[in-house]
């Protein structure tokens, strides 16, 4: 069994929700509007998906890499350094990758632990604020 939850709110709501009623597909569609809780939220589903047209930097794939067991994502924002190819997907192609997931999901989570490692010692304030320290020393 497959659930599709749909996380935020924006302009499209309101003709997303009638385009899913209209495919009855309400209860294999969810929209949850705006989530407080992110991590919890992700760590709850199985597969990330950000099928974004255009992103700046993509909080929601490091989120993702850091809370979700898999995730998929189009090449944008930092998907190109912070993901393998495999999980690198072209916006036409999605339905063929979720069923790549599927057919391969162990193989997902077992990227995305390792992901997950080069993530944290990458992206955190943590990793960052000794990024900028080390800098800092080779200019003065």
């Amino acid at each position: 069994t497959c659930k599709l939850i749909i996380a935020g709110v924006g302009p499209q709501k309101d003709a997303l929700q009638e385009k899913i009623t209209r495919l009855n597909l309400n209860d294999k569609v969810e929209l949850i509007g705006f989530v407080k809780d992110i991590p919890s939220l992700m760590a709850s589903i199985d597969l990330l998906v950000v099928n974004s047209k255009s992103e700046g930097f993509s909080y929601t794939i490091l989120e993702g890499l850091f809370y979700t067991p898999s995730l998929i994502s189009t090449p944008v924002g930092i998907a190109k350094e912070a993901l393998i190819p495999d999980m690198i997907f072209q916006e036409d192609d999605l339905r063929e990758k979720v069923i790549d997931v599927k057919n391969h999901y162990k193989d997902y989570q077992s990227q995305q632990l390792l992901l997950r490692e080069k993530a944290l010692a990458s992206f955190t304030t943590t990793a960052a604020t000794e990024q900028l320290a080390s800098l800092y020393r080779s200019v003065l």
